[in-house]
């Protein structure tokens, strides 16, 4: 499987003219089953993790006999909020700290036979 993820800044492509190439730099030590596909810059001291206000997830899979219709089923099952403290580091120093996390969308769907696996522009 392979994952491509981004989180929620509001940047732009005008952003990252200037830029080094940043892809080809982090594939090039990247295994080959690991891709990044997309990135933006964010403003200094952005914390991805603490101040993002989501994220977005694409996973692939290798083509096989893969049971979209039962996928799609139990895709549905994760929509809405939902306790994730079994998945979550949790910080005995933060007692309120929440656990909880709601999913908004998840699909599973085919790839068309034209794609390969690359991030669509547009």
């Amino acid at each position: 499987a392979r994952a491509e993820g981004e989180a929620h800044t509001g940047c732009s492509i005008e952003d990252v003219n200037d830029e080094l190439p940043y892809l080809q730099v982090l594939n090039a030590v990247l295994p080959p089953e690991i891709r990044a596909t997309a990135w933006c810059p964010v403003e200094k001291g952005f914390n991805a993790r603490f101040a993002c206000t989501g994220r977005s997830y694409r996973y692939f899979f290798s083509r096989g006999d893969l049971d979209i219709p039962a996928m799609k089923e139990a895709a549905s099952y994760l929509i809405g909020e939902h306790d994730f403290r079994n998945f979550c580091k949790t910080d005995t120093s933060k007692p309120n700290q929440t656990t909880n996390r709601r999913i908004i969308e998840f699909d599973v769907a085919p790839l068309d036979d034209d794609h390969e696996g690359g991030a669509s522009s547009g």
